[in-house]
Formats: C-alpha cells, structure tokens, sequence
C-alpha cells in the first residue's frame, strides 16, 4: 500500500507494518501496489466517545 499525505513523501507500508495519521491529515494518494492482490487495511481510530470518526475534505 502507498500512501501521501500533503506535505510529506510517498510512503509504502508492507505487511505486518503500520503507521500514524493526525486529526485532520489530508491525503493526497492511496493506492495498492500489487496488481494482482487486494490489499486489506486494519483502521483503528481513537477518539473521544460521540466524536465523528469521518469528516469529508472539502479540498477533495
């Protein structure tokens, strides 16, 4: 899986690894690199209970 969030690079995450998005992170890309294979995501979101986990991007 590749992944940019405006103002910083590309990066690839393989299997088994995992990484940390802010409140408010834009993406600008995300796509799978196999061309052959679903890639599947785990999401976990941690928040204050009644707070919305989704928020459109009006940049989009």
């Amino acid at each position: 899986m590749r992944s940019k969030l405006a103002g910083k690079p590309v990066s690839t995450c393989r299997q088994g690894e995992n990484w940390v998005e802010q409140p408010g992170a834009h993406h600008v890309l995300t796509e799978n690199t196999s061309r052959t294979k679903r890639a599947k995501l785990l999401v976990v979101f941690v928040s204050n209970t009644g707070d919305k986990l989704k928020v459109d991007d009006p940049r989009a």
